[in-house]
Parts: C-alpha cells; structure tokens; sequence
C-alpha cells in the first residue's frame, strides 16, 4: 500500500496499490527526512501515553506541566532553583489535608524529572 499526497487538494493524502506519482509519496525520502519523523512519531507516543497517565492521576517522568496539573492539581507549594546547569521547579503536593507527609515532581526544561511520592 502507497500513501500519496494529492496534487488537487493540499494536504489530502490517498492510498492506493500503485507507486506514487513522482513528488507525491508521503515517505521520507532521506535519513534525516526519516530520523524528524521518527522523533516526530516517538513524541507523540509520549505525549497520547502521559495525556493518559494524567487522565488515571499518575504522574510520569517527561510529563509536561500542564499534564502534571491535570493528574494531580495545583501544588501545594512550589520552589524555583536557579544554578549554571539550568532553572528546576519544583512542586510540592500535601498527601492529605494537615499531613505532613509529600510527594514532589521536579521539572527541568518544562518536563518532569523526578518524581518523588512520599505518601
């Protein structure tokens, strides 16, 4: 099976049993053309399995920031570092109301990095 991209409507991709007029396929022509899709491909896995993660209230490593909202809410407390390695956040989540117990998440570059559940 051949995926083509149409030459009528833009951005319309069709298949059929043929090869593809020239310029048409829809396949990535060199490595790097095959690598960006790869990590194009690979990201987006991530991203469906933490969106469901956030959905099951779990928190992942790679989780973006608003993912992590969504699995377990707002912080309780949150602390910003600074250092010549790069900026971390840290949020901290009370285990239950007057607890002194946590669980923290730690993000580098919009990610999460550790996760720490102390509960």
């Amino acid at each position: 099976m051949y995926e083509c991209r149409s030459t009528a409507v833009p951005g319309q991709i069709y298949q059929q049993n043929t090869p593809c007029p020239p310029g048409t396929d829809t396949r990535p022509q060199t490595r790097e053309e095959k690598r960006s899709r790869q990590k194009q491909e690979k990201e987006a896995a991530e991203r469906n399995e933490n969106d469901f993660a956030a959905m099951r209230n779990q928190v992942r490593l790679g989780m973006t920031q608003e993912q992590v909202l969504r699995a377990w809410g707002y912080p309780y407390r949150t602390k910003t570092d600074t250092s010549t390695s790069g900026t971390t956040i840290s949020w901290v989540y009370r285990c239950a109301p007057r607890s002194s117990r946590t669980a923290s998440v730690r993000f580098r570059e919009g990610k999460a990095s550790n996760v720490h559940w102390g509960c």
